[in-house]
């Protein structure tokens, strides 16, 4: 009954919908620019996949500099775009940032009750000596080593 009735709005929706992105797709894709190599070899894009334009030959040194400048920020701050092949890294700065920021609130109060705990509290046996061992190799290699593997 009702939810037939809605499912046929929103599939008539949807056609109407995906009729009119496949006609943007078309626009978009109906410009395209030929580059010819020195070697006779040419190229087609289509101009919906140009993202930037600029004609580095015709730019001075400060220009080229401000371009440079601008690229790395927007290397920085800018959205992944193509499947993660394209864009910025921002994402994935800030999920480090706030992955390291989280945990070090969780972790580091566990981290201190466990070191009061195993010099106070814990009698001296084969697993506090190994927990000991384990603590001070953490301790002396560097963390990078630890990322590597």
């Amino acid at each position: 009954g009702e939810i037939t009735a809605a499912r046929e709005e929103l599939d008539t929706r949807y056609s109407a919908l995906q009729g009119e992105l496949q006609e943007l797709y078309a626009q978009a894709n109906r410009d395209s620019a030929v580059f010819h190599a020195a070697n006779d070899q040419q190229t087609v894009v289509s101009l919906a996949d140009v993202v930037m334009a600029y004609q580095a030959n015709q730019m001075h040194v400060f220009a080229k500099i401000g371009t440079f400048f601008a690229k790395l920020g927007e290397f920085l701050t800018a959205e992944p775009r193509e499947a993660n092949t394209e864009g910025g890294i921002f994402p994935a700065i800030f999920g480090t940032v706030m992955m390291v920021l989280l945990m070090s609130v969780f972790v580091t109060p566990f981290g201190v009750v466990a070191a009061v705990y195993l010099r106070e509290y814990a009698r001296q046996g084969i697993v506090t000596r190994t927990i000991r061992i384990a603590v001070n190799n953490l301790a002396g290699v560097p963390s990078i080593v630890y990322g590597v593997f």
